[in-house]
């Protein structure tokens, strides 16, 4: 079983088979603002145990083999990338990611667990392409959640299939 995962406020999961077959997605949703540190750490840990409690309650021990994270990208001459950067939101993004790195595999005992960056999986393509080719290879959308799309995104580009 393969995990893949956008991290995030709001974070889409979407569980794989071996063989790259969706079988499953999840959106976690966090409606608490991150305003001060202390609220927004507990708000990463709550995630984190939410995270764990889905993959521990949806994959078998034995068959967790690879899961992966969005990375966290910085493009200085993207607006929203340099206002995640200035108001601190990218760090706590980077705290994220790592934490969820550290439930996957010390606690939900996956076996491989990469951080690609999104212009790995997906170049340049925006949102509405990653939608179309979603719905392109799975015959339907399965949600219109975008960061579930992203989620299945992430697992079609790594499979090659985006």
């Amino acid at each position: 079983m393969k995990v893949t995962i956008d991290p995030g406020l709001n974070t889409g999961i979407a569980l794989w088979t071996d063989d790259w077959e969706l079988s499953a997605w999840e959106i976690m949703k966090n409606e608490v603002k991150d305003k001060d540190r202390k609220a927004m750490y507990h708000d990463i840990i709550e995630m984190t145990n939410r995270l764990k409690y889905f993959v521990s309650h949806s994959i078998v021990i034995k068959s967790r083999k690879f899961a992966a994270i969005e990375g966290v990208g910085f493009w200085s001459s993207n607006l929203t990338s340099r206002t995640a950067a200035s108001t601190g939101r990218i760090f706590r993004l980077a705290y994220q990611v790592g934490m969820y790195v550290r439930c996957l595999k010390s606690e939900c005992g996956f076996k491989k667990v990469i951080v690609p960056e999104a212009s790995y999986w997906k170049g340049q393509m925006d949102d509405e392409a990653v939608k179309l080719r979603v719905k392109r290879n799975l015959g339907k959308l399965p949600t219109d959640n975008q960061h579930v799309l992203d989620a299945i995104g992430i697992g079609l580009g790594l499979e090659g299939s985006l």
